[in-house]
C-alpha cells in the first residue's frame, strides 16, 4: 500500500479548516435568525431645552465637547466584549457578539433614536447611555410599533454609503467639523412626504 502524498494531507487539512469556518458562519446565521424576535428596542429621547439665544451663544468648543461624549460612550461599549468569561468564551467567540444597532428612524414626520440589542446587554447599554447623557429617557418599545417597511401596498428601496476616495484618505471627525452633522441628516429627512419613511442604521461589533 503506497504512502499518501503530502499534498493530499495538505488539501485535507485545508478542507477541514474550510468546513469549520463555514460551519461557524452557518451557526451564526441561524442563531441570529432565531434570536431576532428576542431583540430589545430602546427608544432614546433627549429633552430639547435649548433656546435660540442658547444656540447663538454656543461656542465651537462646547459643540465639540458635546459630540465628544459619544466617543467616550462607544469606548465604554467596546469594553463589554471582555466583561466576563462567559461573554468572552460563548457570546463573543461562539456567537460573534455583541452586535448593537444604532438607528435614526424617520416616520410620521418625526425623527426617532433607537438602539437595538440583545436582552443580555440591555442593562449595560442603558447604564452607559444614562452615564454620558444624564437627561436621556429610555423607553422599551414593542417591535410592532417600530419602523416597518413592509406595509401593504408600499415599496422600499435602500442604498449603501461608501467613501468616494480610497480608505486610507482621512475622513473628517468631530474635532474638525464645524456644523452639527445631525442637522444635515434631519434636513434631508424633512424633504420626505408624510407617507414616506427612512432609516439610517449603524451596526457595531
Amino acid at each position: 500500500m503506497s504512502e499518501i502524498p503530502w499534498y493530499v494531507w495538505f488539501l485535507i487539512a485545508w478542507g477541514i479548516i474550510f468546513l469549520l469556518a463555514f460551519g461557524l458562519l452557518f451557526m451564526h446565521y441561524f442563531h441570529r435568525r432565531k434570536e431576532f424576535n428576542k431583540l430589545v428596542h430602546l427608544k432614546i429621547t433627549l429633552p430639547r431645552n435649548d433656546s435660540k439665544l442658547d444656540n447663538e451663544r454656543r461656542t465651537e468648543k462646547d459643540f465639540h465637547e458635546q459630540i465628544g461624549k459619544a466617543e467616550q460612550f462607544f469606548r465604554a461599549l467596546h469594553e463589554t466584549r471582555d466583561m466576563n468569561l462567559y461573554n468572552i468564551l460563548v457570546k463573543r467567540t461562539v456567537w460573534g457578539k455583541p452586535m448593537i444597532s444604532f438607528e435614526l428612524q424617520f416616520y410620521k414626520r418625526e425623527l426617532h433614536f433607537v438602539v437595538v440589542c440583545d436582552e443580555y446587554y440591555q442593562k449595560i447599554i442603558q447604564k452607559d447611555i444614562t452615564s454620558y447623557y444624564e437627561s436621556a429617557e429610555i423607553e422599551i418599545v414593542d417591535e410592532d410599533k417600530q419602523l416597518d417597511f413592509d406595509d401593504k401596498g408600499s415599496y422600499s428601496n435602500g442604498y449603501y454609503l461608501h467613501t468616494s476616495k480610497e480608505p486610507w484618505f482621512p475622513i473628517q471627525t468631530y474635532k474638525q467639523i464645524e456644523d452639527d452633522a445631525l442637522n444635515i441628516v434631519a434636513n434631508s429627512f424633512s424633504k420626505l412626504s408624510n407617507e414616506e419613511k427612512a432609516c439610517i442604521q449603524m451596526v457595531i461589533h
